[in-house]
């Protein structure tokens, strides 16, 4: 019984994580909406790669949801989370070396 209790306390929680992710992840999109349609009416290269860096965002973000359904699910992979994480580290390395590599 009370394993039961623990184990909907923690689906109500990943419930409102979720939630709020899914919140996080609209006003990002309208972010990158914005600041794609000032950079080209502005025609300024920074606000465009500001609206690059949120893409990027957005990424982590869907790769977070995408960790929560699979950890909620029955079968889900309990680590999926932690495996998400690497995958993240992965890009955001990836993102760095090839920005080092084009100021090179």
């Amino acid at each position: 019984m009370l394993q039961q209790a623990k184990l909907s306390i923690k689906n109500l929680y990943a419930v409102k994580q979720q939630t709020r992710l899914t919140l996080v992840l609209l006003l990002n999109l309208a972010m990158i909406a914005g600041l794609i349609i000032v950079g080209l009416f502005s025609h300024s290269l920074g606000v465009l790669a500001a609206g690059g860096d949120f893409v990027a965002d957005s990424f982590a973000i869907v790769l977070g949801l995408l960790a929560i359904r699979i950890s909620q699910h029955p079968r889900g992979h309990p680590k999926a989370t932690s495996i998400v994480a690497l995958i993240n580290s992965v890009f955001l390395l990836a993102i760095t070396l090839f920005v080092i590599f084009e100021a090179l």
